[in-house]
C-alpha cells in the first residue's frame, strides 16, 4: 500500500458516506416514549416556525413509543412540538438540507444513514495505521539508526489510540456532531490515560537527575530531565485548569454556546493536548527505539569491530565505562567466533584529551592485547574527539587495509549511546550495527531525554508538519460544532 491507494480510499469512503445518506434520505421518523395506554390520537402535533420546510406523513404508537414520521419539503430549520394530553410540549429541532438530508437536534446531528460516517472513519483510521505500520516496519529493517523511526513509532501510538477510542462510538452512535467532539476530546482522554504515567515518570526523571547531577555536576545539560519533568505535569494538567479556571469566571460570553469564547477555550485546549499527546508519543518511541538498539546484536558476519573511546584514567587505562565497552566488544568476538567461525578486526578508536597521559585508543589498544588478542588483529585510530570522527576516521582506516568489497562494521559503545552512534554512522553512508555494554541507571533517562530533544531537533520539519495536519483538522472540527451550535 502507497500513498496514493491511502489518498485513493480516503476519497473512496468520502464518496460511500454520501452518496449512502443521499440514498436513505427523504422520510424521517421522530420518536417520543408515551404511557403504554396512550393512542396516537392524544397526541397533537405542531411546527413552531410554520415556514412548510417538513410535513407530517404518519402518526402511529408502538409499545409506549410514539413514532412521527415527516417528509421534508424545502431546505430551513424547524421545530416539531408535540403536545400531550397534559399539556406538556416537547420540542424537536430539525434541519433539512440539499437533496432532502434531515438531521435532528443539530446542523450536523443525527440523519439517515449517517452511521456509515463513523463507519468510514474507523475503516480510514485501520487503514493509516497498517499503511504506517508497513512502512514503518521496512524502514526498520532497512535502518534501524533513523530519527525517523521515532517519529513514525510515535505516530502509530497516537493513531493506534484514535483508532481504538473511536471504536465505542459505533455502537453508541448519536450523530456526525457526536463524532466530531469524540474526536476533539481523543487528545485528552489520552492525556487524561498518560497522566500517572506521566507523573511516576516525572518523579523517576527528577530523582535520576538528583543522582546524575550529584556524581557529575549541575550543568545545563545534566539537569534537563528535571526541567523537562516539571513541563511535562505541568503542560498535561495545564487544559484541565484552564477549564476549570474559565468555568468558574464571570467573562462575558463563556458560558454561551451562541458565544465564540467557549469554542476559541475548546480549539486552545485542544491545540494543547494534542501537542502534549503527540510529544509523549514521540517520547515512548525515544525510549522504546533506544532499548531496541542497545539490546541489538549485529549478525554474526563482522570483518571490523569498532570500539567507540571515552575518558581514560590518570594513569592511562581504561576507565570502567571505557573498560565495558571494551569488554563487550571482546564478548562479541568470541559469540561470533563460536557461531559463525569468523574472527574480526579491532579498531579502537580515540584521539588523546588535554587531560589524559595516552589517547583513548591506546588505552584500549593495550587492555586489548592485555585480553590476549594480537597485535596483528589491532587496527588503531587515535586521531577523533567526538563519535562523528569516530566513525569516519575509523572508517577511512578501514577503508585503507580492506579488500574491495564492502566491509562489514560492529562498533562497540555504552547502551545508552547505541542509538546515537548508529545514527552519525548512517548520516556518513556507514552501514555499521552496534553492541551496547551496561552503565550507570541514572544515565539512561537523561540519555534518553537527550535523544528524544535530538530527535524532535533532527525531524523537525516532519513534526511541525504533522502537527499542523492535526491541529487544522481539529480546529475543522471546533469550527464545525460552533456552526452546529448556532445555524
Amino acid at each position: 500500500m502507497n500513498r496514493r491507494i491511502l489518498i485513493a480510499a480516503a476519497i473512496l469512503l468520502v464518496a460511500v458516506c454520501f452518496v449512502t445518506v443521499i440514498l436513505c434520505s427523504g422520510s424521517f421518523t421522530v420518536q417520543a416514549d408515551i404511557p403504554q395506554d396512550a393512542s396516537a390520537d392524544d397526541y397533537s402535533v405542531a411546527t413552531d416556525y410554520g415556514r412548510d420546510v417538513i410535513e407530517l406523513t404518519d402518526k402511529s404508537v408502538s409499545n409506549g413509543v410514539l413514532s412521527l414520521t415527516f417528509r421534508p419539503i424545502k431546505q430551513g430549520r424547524e421545530f416539531i412540538i408535540v403536545s400531550s394530553p397534559d399539556g406538556i410540549n416537547s420540542c424537536y429541532p430539525v434541519y433539512v438540507h440539499l437533496f432532502g438530508i434531515v438531521t435532528e437536534n443539530d446542523f450536523f446531528g443525527k440523519c439517515n444513514g449517517d452511521i456509515v460516517i463513523p463507519a468510514a472513519i474507523i475503516i480510514f483510521l485501520a487503514l493509516l495505521l497498517y499503511y504506517l505500520i508497513r512502512e514503518h516496519r521496512g524502514d526498520v529493517r532497512q535502518n534501524l539508526y533513523r530519527y525517523k523511526n521515532i517519529r513514525s513509532f510515535g505516530l502509530i501510538l497516537f493513531i493506534a489510540f484514535l483508532l481504538l477510542s473511536q471504536i465505542p462510538h459505533l455502537f453508541q452512535y448519536r450523530g456526525t456532531i457526536q463524532t466530531i467532539k469524540s474526536f476533539l476530546h481523543s487528545a485528552d482522554t489520552f492525556s487524561g490515560f498518560a497522566l500517572p504515567a506521566a507523573f511516576i515518570l516525572s518523579i523517576l526523571m527528577t530523582v535520576s537527575n538528583i543522582r546524575l547531577m550529584k556524581k557529575e555536576g549541575r550543568t545545563p545539560r545534566n539537569m534537563l530531565a528535571s526541567f523537562l519533568s516539571i513541563l511535562l505535569c505541568l503542560a498535561t494538567v495545564f487544559p484541565t485548569v484552564l477549564s476549570g479556571i474559565l468555568q468558574r469566571s464571570n467573562i462575558t460570553g463563556i458560558h454561551s454556546l451562541n458565544s465564540p469564547l467557549p469554542y476559541i477555550e475548546t480549539a486552545v485546549e485542544t491545540v494543547v493536548t494534542i501537542l502534549v499527546a503527540y510529544l509523549e508519543c514521540i517520547f515512548v518511541g525515544t525510549i522504546v527505539f533506544g532499548i531496541k538498539a542497545a539490546r541489538h546484536v549485529p549478525t554474526y558476519d563482522r570483518d571490523y569491530m569498532v570500539i567507540l573511546g571515552c575518558q581514560t584514567r590518570p594513569d592511562g587505562t581504561p576507565t570502567p565505562l571505557l573498560g565495558a565497552r571494551i569488554d563487550r566488544a571482546l564478548e562479541f568476538a568470541a559469540e561470533q567466533k563460536i557461531v559463525s567461525g569468523r574472527d574480526l578486526i579491532f579498531v579502537p578508536s580515540g584521539g588523546q584529551g588535554p587531560d589524559e597521559t595516552v589517547s583513548e585508543a591506546r588505552a584500549i589498544r593495550n587492555y586489548l592485547i592485555s585480553r590476549g588478542v594480537s597485535d596483528d588483529c589491532i587496527l588503531e585510530e587515535d586521531r577523533s574527539t567526538n563519535t562523528r570522527e569516530n566513525m569516519k576516521y575509523s572508517m577511512d582506516l578501514i577503508r585503507t587495509r580492506s579488500v574491495p568489497k564492502e566491509p562489514k562494521i560492529a562498533f562497540s559503545t555504552t547502551n545508552y549511546h547505541v542509538f546515537r552512534a548508529g545514527l552519525i554512522a548512517s548520516e556518513l553512508g556507514i552501514n555499521a550495527e552496534g553492541v551496547g555494554s551496561p552503565t550507570k541507571r541514572y544515565f539512561w533517562i537523561n540519555a534518553f531525554i537527550r535523544e528524544f530533544v535530538a530527535t524532535l531537533f533532527s525531524e523537525r520539519k516532519s513534526h511541525i508538519r504533522t502537527l499542523i495536519i492535526l491541529f487544522v483538522i481539529m480546529l475543522v472540527m471546533v469550527f464545525a460544532v460552533y456552526i452546529s451550535n448556532n445555524v
